[in-house]
């Protein structure tokens, strides 16, 4: 049933394309076709054993909801036609290069092992291809964007060999499918932007988080080397290093700010004080709940499953307010977040004395089957589920209902659909499924409900019933029916099928 879900959210999103985007039609009617032969071989073999146990491999749903996502923009985009079109070929081309590790004979072949050179023969074909597309398609013969396209496609699947052998067992393929062509996706963005692309120094704030993070391990083993395994001094050492060095060169470099990252957030809070400094009490307020859903979780023998809906309780509290009257504020403020989290779990998994193993005992209280020791996943897909669509929506005026995709899916349509589910449920959807009809129905008419409503705070235009009926049935049916983690892929779904109403 989740093929035949994500199937009709992939006509849902090619059929809005006008025939001007005919070959990106093609693209995403041959990628799916592709991509559900290939999950197909797979069903019921279960051969990776790299992967996360128990559940389909989502190869369908990871490898086509990216090019979805930036397809669904071409309609309403204000970015050039030539950008949107080379995102969505660059989404494209890492799909079709990761589809190639699982369209193997799994059975002789790892993920992990050498690729064979037939492997890469397919990629290299696959390269070219949609190299000449992309060029076909743009009329931009500048060999600047498909050298980036190769990288990204090269850096994929490096990323995804990289998450295999760091983090085994954390994922499924379809989600490693998404994490892996998300970071080459933003990888390229990042080269795109060195070579003079301009960027706006939020979005520029976003990039330094990123690339600060990914180089705290490689600096933090140098450290770790140079004061002989002191893993206190090393991460501290690490982290200092790379804000006081990295951070701000690549914040005058890429956004052209002749100031500290730090100092640029100061300046910004100081041109809105009332309106930011207070929204940062409400949210200090809010989390004070925090205390009170750990006591809830650990003493009171309260469902696992209900505690956690209330963190998504707790961001629908905190961000609807921020994103009607401050969008560029939140943009930071999740970028912030990103960056505590990474940190925060870094100090986990490296056990840094006194503050790892205490975080390790908070965050096993909320840890679920799709977490594991070396890596817990729940709470990055909760902050990237809601800030994504913020992410993607910077800038935009068209359609400002979409920036709430993550957080209203998440927030409201997931939890009502658990809280119904759980408490009233009585018809499972399926026989393997503990979800029931009761609660996917509670969680359409939630989501579709509370859109309506903040539709009409958010813009004057009015919208036609179906515009957000059928975003709302799309996002519920998919959270019901996939086992994947549904953080990750909903909200996605959502603002993709949102923007081609």
């Amino acid at each position: 049933m989740e093929e035949l879900v994500v199937a009709a959210i992939t006509l849902c999103v090619a059929l809005s394309l006008s025939i001007d985007h005919i070959l990106e039609f093609s693209a995403i009617v041959a990628l799916a076709a592709w991509a559900w032969f290939v999950e197909s071989r797979q069903k019921g073999k279960n051969p990776y054993s790299s992967f996360r146990p128990g559940v389909s491999t989502g190869i369908f749903l990871g490898s086509i909801t990216w090019p979805l996502v930036l397809a669904s923009r071409f309609n309403s985009s204000l970015d050039p036609a030539s950008t949107s079109k080379f995102s969505f070929w660059s989404a494209t081309l890492c799909s079709l290069r990761l589809l190639n590790f699982f369209s193997i004979d799994t059975s002789s072949v790892t993920l992990l092992g050498q690729s064979s050179l037939f492997d890469y023969f397919k990629g290299g074909i696959a390269l070219f291809a949609l190299s000449i597309g992309f060029a076909n398609a743009t009329g931009f013969k500048d060999l600047i964007p498909i050298a980036v396209l190769a990288i990204q496609s090269c850096g994929s699947a490096s990323f995804l060999r990289a998450i295999l052998q760091n983090f085994p067992g954390c994922g499924t393929p379809g989600e490693l499918i998404l994490v892996a062509s998300g970071l080459a996706l933003y990888g390229g963005n990042l080269l795109l932007t060195i070579l003079g692309n301009p960027i706006h120094p939020l979005d520029c704030m976003l990039q330094v988080g990123v690339f600060g993070l990914s180089l705290m391990p490689p600096a933090y083993k140098c450290f770790l080397w140079l004061t002989r395994d002191s893993k206190t001094v090393s991460f501290a050492a690490a982290f200092l290093s790379i804000m006081l060095t990295i951070a701000p060169a690549w914040f005058r470099l890429v956004a052209g700010v002749h100031r500290h990252p730090v100092l640029w957030v100061v300046n910004f809070m100081l041109e809105k004080p009332l309106l930011r400094f207070g929204l940062c009490l409400y949210w200090l307020a809010a989390l004070c709940l925090l205390p009170y859903l750990y006591n809830i979780a650990k003493h009171n023998g309260a469902p696992q499953i209900l505690v956690r809906k209330g963190y998504h309780i707790l961001a629908v509290m905190m961000f609807v307010p921020a994103v009607l009257i401050e969008k560029e504020f939140l943009h930071l403020a999740f970028t912030v977040a990103l960056v505590i989290f990474g940190l925060v779990e870094m100090l986990r998994i490296w056990q840094i004395p006194h503050i790892g193993p205490r975080i390790t005992e908070f965050m096993a209280v909320f840890a679920d089957h799709r977490d594991s020791d070396k890596l817990i996943v729940s709470h990055f897909s909760l902050l990237l589920g809601c800030a994504v669509p913020v992410w993607f929506h910077h800038g935009w005026r068209l359609r400002p209902l979409a920036t709430l995709a993550g957080i209203l899916s998440i927030g409201i349509g997931d939890t009502m659909a658990s809280y119904v589910g759980y408490n009233y449920g009585s018809w499972r959807i399926s026989s393997t499924s503990k979800k029931t009809m009761e609660g996917t129905i509670a969680g359409i008419v939630s989501l579709g409900f509370s859109c309506a409503l903040i539709q009409r705070l958010v813009s004057p235009i009015c919208f036609q019933t179906y515009q957000l009926a059928i975003p709302a049935v799309l996002a519920g049916l998919l959270e019901a029916y996939t086992s994947q983690m549904d953080n990750m892929f909903v909200p996605l779904v959502f603002y993709a099928s949102f923007l081609a109403m």
